[in-house]
């Protein structure tokens, strides 16, 4: 009787603790995807997690189905309670809520995806989708190694998410990130080989040469991978040279950045006190990065159309309206493609190549983001506002005014859409209309960081029913219920105006904030503040809501804006100089199409599409075979005797067979089927009688068989499998290789019921 060689506890366990390090170490290489390490822990419990869930089933003998329904409610229950603790089910249990809110924020992510920028801020989203890929990636691993016993195909998942993450990823420590992962997944591959080849496992000492060897063997590999990715790769040709695809840029003309939205809560709670930049200017302001004007029912975005932006702006008020402001802005701990400035910029000076959107007034690097230390001076024209001027412009917008900045997804709640008619029933005009709206918000909602983030269609519904959130959800709210009652709005994007300290204002993390914009003809986008406890610098007079930003005091106690006197003298002039080459006009400003190259916006999503369904194609190919050699090799494990695993030898002959095109009749003998299947398959008539012939001996001769007869009848079954696969052509195999239902269904068989009645035996059980 022969026995399928023992594999010691101790090299199991060992293997198993690589394939986990290889997991965390993939975990860790998207340090290059993420702006700080307070992703790490998230990502590699998630690992050790899946690896230890795959571990504990496979040892209870769990079949595969039952494994994978272990495994995702495993992962479940860590983001559960780790994310949504405070709506799953005692705390750590999924809910519909769990589900509703993961969905929303993976949805959210997945909705910046194509406009991201590595490194990205630490997101709810991104982290989730993260866990989850490494956690079933860990679980397929295991499945490999252990279950279907292959060695290249487990590192394959988790070569799939290092790929992935090394082709959006920043430059920065590419080549220690590469050579690390390289390593570890070929000491991994060297320990998984040494267990294969051992019979009493790879620390016996009977084995340890061979696995000395092969560790050997693994770090020679690892040196040379190492020396080649330090000293080699930077020599390649290209390698200096900007990445295939970009997924900064969108296509000719047009350019999308990240959303300002997703880093917003993070800065409110996570970087309250850190100073972001320093404004020296006369009058306190909003500064702005950008206004979010495309809302598809998930998410406020933005895609605008960027030219070179050298000294002169197109301003986006009329200038017989407004004030110039100077602002001489000082970068101290800003990472950041937009460029803060007061609304509405009307020139800029600055010691780098910029763009410029004059639809959203945004400025933005071309390349590099904003880094400590710059620092850059510009001329904003602000806007002298009163409820008389405003109500007098109520014109109409039309065009692709109307288009992008009063558009609603066909899908928006119906009942959204009825509480803002009810809420601006009696106002007359757009102006009437969003004060209506910012005294709702202010007088009925509480500000609070607590809410989930989000600017959905669902989180307005949850919003306006819980009434409490924070500004992403007044500002989103807002501007989307002025829009279902025909008033043209906006999101934007910045920071409230700082703490004054001597002639600048300093501005921290916890001052970032979102305001809705309304657009009145002839005048421009202005400014309105729902948000409760803050209040547009300057706005005083057509707002009624005093300047006020987080921590401080009301300036002055509110007012009724329709009241208020109408104020028509211009506010002292600033203190510092305008820039004297400028000459009150401003030049005629054609956006230019982008010369920065990339793909169009909906390349980057179909891109990643692709990949994730070629990286499917590739696992099941993978994956189809070497299930189908386990289910063959457990037949194999479960044989009791030499005679049993002879019968299995002769199964699996007739399974390639009949995969050929010659499966067994019903009526055949053993022998009449070698016979026939010989002769059409063109193959050794000689060897197949000779297996027909040991496989009815083994089924009703009495006693065992020898040692040598089952090595016999397995190398004749491992040759018909070895020469059908290469007689067949490149289409046959493939469709050997991906057809699932060997997996599942029952094996072909050459029968022994004919024999059995031919010489009135009972085959052996």
């Amino acid at each position: 009787m022969t026995t399928r060689p023992s594999v010691s506890s101790s090299s199991l366990a060992v293997a198993e603790v690589a394939l986990a390090a290889l997991g965390v170490a993939t975990a860790l290489s998207m340090r290059r995807l993420f702006v700080d390490w307070s992703f790490a822990g998230p990502l590699v419990l998630g690992v050790l997690g899946g690896a230890l869930a795959a571990v504990v089933c496979r040892r209870r003998a769990l079949g595969l189905a039952l494994s994978a329904v272990v495994s995702v409610l495993g992962l479940s229950v860590l983001l559960s309670l780790t994310y949504y603790r405070s709506v799953a089910l005692a705390g750590f249990l999924p809910s519909r809520a769990v589900w509703d809110a993961l969905w929303a924020d993976v949805a959210a992510s997945w909705g910046q995806f194509a406009t991201a920028v590595a490194p990205v801020p630490v997101e709810r989203g991104y982290v989730v989708a993260a866990v989850a890929a490494l956690w079933i990636a860990a679980w397929l691993s295991d499945g490999f190694a252990f279950r279907a016993e292959v060695n290249v195909e487990t590192l394959v998942p988790y070569g799939i998410i290092f790929v992935f993450t090394s082709a959006l990823a920043a430059d920065e420590h590419r080549v220690a990130f590469t050579a690390a992962w390289v390593v570890v997944a070929i000491v991994t591959f060297a320990l998984l080989r040494s267990l294969r080849d051992e019979d009493t496992g790879w620390l016996s000492a009977r084995n340890r040469g061979a696995a000395g060897s092969a560790l050997r063997i693994g770090g020679v590999l690892a040196v040379v991978a190492v020396a080649g990715a330090v000293v080699v790769g930077p020599a390649l040709p290209g390698a200096g040279e900007e990445a295939l695809v970009d997924t900064r840029n969108g296509g000719k003309g047009t350019r999308q950045v990240f959303s300002p939205l997703v880093d917003l809560k993070g800065r409110l709670t996570d970087q309250s006190e850190t100073e972001a930049f320093r404004v020296r200017s006369e009058r306190p302001q909003y500064w702005r990065f950008t206004a979010l004007d495309e809302f598809d029912g998930r998410l406020w975005t933005s895609k605008n159309d960027y030219g070179k932006a050298s000294g002169q702006l197109r301003t986006g008020v009329d200038r017989r309206l407004a004030d110039p402001l100077r602002q001489d802005v000082t970068i101290t701990n800003l990472s950041s493609e937009w460029i803060p400035v007061a609304y509405s910029p009307e020139s800029i000076t600055i010691d780098r190549a910029v763009r410029f959107d004059d639809a959203t007034s945004t400025v933005i690097t071309r390349r590099d983001r904003l880094q400590p230390g710059e620092t850059y001076t510009v001329i904003s024209r602000i806007p002298r506002l009163t409820p008389e001027l405003l109500r007098e412009a109520n014109g109409a917008p039309s065009g692709d005014l109307a288009e992008r900045n009063l558009a609603l997804p066909a899908d928006f709640p119906a009942s959204v859409r009825t509480l803002a008619a009810q809420v601006t029933g009696g106002a007359a005009t757009s102006y009437d209309k969003a004060v209506a709206l910012q005294s709702y918000f202010r007088d009925n909602f509480t500000y609070d960081l607590t809410i989930p983030k989000g600017t959905s269609s669902s989180a307005i519904e949850n919003f306006l029913e819980v009434r409490r959130g924070y500004c992403e959800q007044f500002s989103g709210t807002f501007a989307a219920m002025a829009r279902s009652v025909g008033v043209p709005a906006r999101v934007a994007v910045g920071f409230t105006a700082g703490v004054r300290k001597g002639e600048e204002f300093v501005v921290q993390g916890k001052h970032a904030h979102a305001w809705p914009e309304v657009w009145f003809d002839g005048v421009g986008w202005v400014p309105f503040e729902p948000t409760p406890s803050r209040g547009v610098p300057g706005a005083e007079n057509y707002t009624g809501i005093p300047a006020q930003q987080d921590g401080e005091p009301a300036a002055v106690a509110p007012t009724d804006p329709a009241s208020t006197p109408v104020n028509t003298s211009p506010p002292a002039t600033s203190s510092f100089d305008i820039d004297p080459s400028f000459d009150g006009e401003v030049p005629q400003f054609e956006p230019t199409a982008s010369d920065e190259g990339g793909l169009a916006s909906w390349v980057v999503p179909v891109v990643v599409v692709g990949v994730g369904a070629l990286a499917a194609a590739v696992a099941w190919v993978i994956i189809v075979p070497a299930l189908l050699r386990r289910r063959f090799a457990a037949r194999r494990d479960r044989a009791a005797s030499n005679a049993e695993r002879v019968l299995v030898a002769w199964h699996e002959t007739a399974f390639h067979l009949s995969r050929s095109g010659t499966p067994p009749e019903p009526w055949e003998t053993p022998l009449e089927y070698a016979r026939r299947a010989a002769a059409k398959r063109r193959l050794d008539e000689a060897a197949l009688v000779h297996l027909a012939e040991r496989a009815t001996v083994a089924a009703y001769a009495p006693g065992d068989v020898p040692d040598e007869v089952v090595f016999d009848c397995d190398g004749i079954s491992r040759a018909v499998a070895e020469l059908l696969w290469r007689r067949a052509d490149r289409g046959t195999r493939m469709r050997w290789t991906i057809d699932p239902r060997p997996l599942v269904g029952p094996l072909p068989e050459a029968s022994l019921v004919a024999a059995e009645r031919a010489v009135g035996l009972s085959p052996r059980a």
